[in-house]
C-alpha cells in the first residue's frame, strides 16, 4: 500500500512538472521579438522592436497599413520624419547608436546612423546592417523610409 501510495505521489509530481514546463514554453513563444522592415533606397533594413508601449502601438498600426515617410537629415547623425499620429511616449534619457529607431515627441520618427544623447524614446534597433553601411546609405540628403511589417 505505501509502494502504490508512493508511486502515485511521484506521478502526480512529474505532471505537476510537466505542466510547468509547458507553460513557461508557450509563454516564451508569446514573448517571441517582433521585426518590422525599414526599406530605405534599395535596401530592406530589419528592425527588432523593443518591448515597451511604443514600439508595440507602432507595430500594430503597421499590422493595418505600411508607413511611408518623408525622412530629412538632421544633424548629420539622423533621419527625422513626421508621423501623421500620435505613439505612447516612454522618453528616457539615452545615448543612440547608429541603427536606433527613435520615437521623439511623440510623433515624429527617427532612424540613427551615429550617436546623439537625449531624452527619447528607443523603439528597437536595425540588427542586418553594421554603422559602416548605416552611414553610407544614410548620410547624404533627404529620403523615404517605409515601414512595414516582416513577414
Amino acid at each position: 500500500m505505501k509502494k502504490l501510495m508512493g508511486v502515485i505521489i511521484l506521478i502526480c509530481f512529474v505532471a505537476v512538472i510537466l505542466y510547468v514546463m509547458k507553460r513557461d514554453e508557450e509563454k516564451v513563444i508569446v514573448e517571441e521579438i517582433k521585426k518590422i522592415v525599414i526599406s530605405v533606397k534599395d535596401r530592406d533594413l530589419i528592425v527588432e522592436l523593443e518591448k515597451n508601449s511604443s514600439a508595440n502601438a507602432f507595430y500594430e498600426r503597421l499590422k493595418k497599413e505600411s508607413i511611408t515617410i518623408n525622412a530629412k537629415d538632421y544633424g548629420k547623425f539622423e533621419k527625422v520624419g513626421n508621423l501623421e499620429f500620435e505613439l505612447p511616449r516612454n522618453d528616457e534619457t539615452i545615448e543612440t547608436k547608429a541603427g536606433d529607431l527613435i520615437l521623439y515627441q511623440g510623433n515624429k520618427i527617427s532612424l540613427y546612423y551615429d550617436i546623439n544623447k537625449y531624452s527619447l524614446t528607443r523603439l528597437g534597433h536595425v540588427i542586418n546592417l553594421d554603422s559602416y553601411e548605416l552611414r553610407e546609405l544614410l548620410g547624404n540628403g533627404d529620403m523615404k523610409l517605409k515601414f512595414s511589417i516582416k513577414r
